[in-house]
């Protein structure tokens, strides 16, 4: 999710003025908006599965807990995560 973010903001206006993670996670939901609900949805799991693994609770919703309880699963989750990483380094905000 930070690389996202991370890459997001280097490929856009915001790394000269550092602008605060909110700030920086608010325009990369825009610019996940521009590239359809499928995106979206791809970067809300991702979300809710780091969430999940990083803080050792549930997953919320079926989709992550299916992520999380099967490796087959969290590998296609994975390219979907890697698919999206390109998308937003191919795109300027």
């Amino acid at each position: 999710m930070e690389n996202l973010l991370v890459t997001f903001i280097g490929r856009s206006g915001l790394q000269a003025g550092r602008p605060r993670k909110t700030e920086a996670r608010e325009k990369l939901l825009e610019k996940l908006a521009t590239l359809g609900s499928a995106a979206q949805e791809d970067y809300d799991l991702l979300r809710r599965v780091r969430n999940a693994i990083a803080h050792g609770t549930r997953p919320q919703g079926g989709d992550a807990q299916r992520a999380v309880q099967s490796l087959e699963e969290l590998e296609k989750l994975y390219r979907r995560g890697r698919d999206l990483f390109h998308c937003i380094r191919e795109v300027r905000p």
